[in-house]
């Protein structure tokens, strides 16, 4: 919020800047996917980067409640980021468990996904 800006002005200002979005979305596409061709090696590293901070040494076997799908993953707000990007809406994430291999979570999910829950991995041990 820019400084001294009451709530309705900054509603004004955001609204704004949708509309300006809205009208010029194929025009900002464009730009982005110039400017992220002409600095593409740098966003590759980037992105390496931020994935490498957010990831963790253990693996989360989680629920998307109100899909009742079940997924595992080293990196959780990269993959919430990455199921909302593909659509999917839900209401939250629990963890159900954890694991401190790959191996070990694939079985673990693999064993909700028996029960009845969506979702499935590619090479989860059936």
């Amino acid at each position: 919020m820019k400084h001294n800006e009451s709530s309705k002005a900054r509603a004004k200002r955001l609204e704004t800047k949708k509309k300006y979005r809205v009208k010029h979305a194929e025009e900002i596409a464009i730009k982005r996917r110039e400017h992220y061709l002409k600095n593409k090696d740098w966003e590759i590293i980037l992105a390496k980067k931020n994935y490498q901070k957010n990831k963790q040494d253990y693996y989360s076997i989680y629920v998307l409640e109100g899909l009742n799908y079940v997924g595992m993953t080293n990196n959780l707000e990269v993959r919430m980021r990455n199921h909302v990007k593909n659509g999917k809406v839900f209401d939250r994430v629990t963890i159900l468990d954890t694991a401190k291999t790959q191996d070990i979570a694939k079985h673990i999910e693999a064993e909700y996904h028996k029960v009845g829950y969506k979702g499935a991995h590619i090479n989860a041990k059936r």
